[in-house]
């Protein structure tokens, strides 16, 4: 019996000691700071390679960038150096930029620097400007600033471009210019 009074006191003890150096170590440890987190990315890929395909495992679409970074809460995702492909089952759009953003609320891409739209075969078309801004559910893109275009048989520059894809239009604005090349 007494060795049982023992063994529960000494328990007890030692479940208090423990309790107490607990006790002690959370005193010493800080709250850290609140910091806005809403800038640090989620997700980070370096040296991307990523692909979409159809049904039938035809490549609709392909992203190569050197960095992506997705940022949840800000609703986000940053390229660096994207080059995107678009498969069509005609032609391919090849697109790069310096950088690029995708803003998830508004369903957009901006991309900017050195922006550059090639679509090579029969019809080849070279777009460069400074800035594309794409809305995906209205399918509609805007250039608002300076964009060259060289086209079979010319060269159009022009000092912004709207177009909606959906109804097949095209509006340039501020200064058209258009030089028509003539085969002879």
């Amino acid at each position: 019996m007494m060795r049982q009074g023992f063994l529960s006191i000494a328990g007890i003890l030692v479940v208090g000691l423990l309790v107490l150096m607990l006790l002690n170590e959370l005193d010493h440890v800080r709250v850290k700071p609140e910091t806005d987190s809403s800038n640090a990315p989620d997700i980070i890929l370096t040296g991307a390679n990523l692909s979409t395909y159809d049904e039938a495992g035809n490549l609709e679409y392909r992203v190569i960038a050197s960095r992506i970074e997705h940022l949840e809460r800000a609703g986000a995702t940053l390229l660096e150096e994207p080059r995107l492909e678009l498969h069509t089952s005609r032609e391919t759009w090849q697109v790069t930029a310096a950088s690029g953003k995708v803003d998830q609320d508004n369903r957009s891409l901006l991309l900017e620097g050195s922006v550059e739209a090639r679509l090579d075969g029969p019809s080849a078309v070279v777009l460069k400007t400074a800035r594309l801004l794409y809305h995906v559910r209205e399918q509609r893109l805007e250039l608002p600033e300076a964009v060259d275009i060289r086209h079979p048989g010319g060269h159009t520059r022009a000092g912004k471009l709207n177009a909606d894809i959906a109804a097949g239009k095209l509006n340039m604005q501020q200064g058209v210019e258009t030089r028509y090349a003539v085969d002879l």
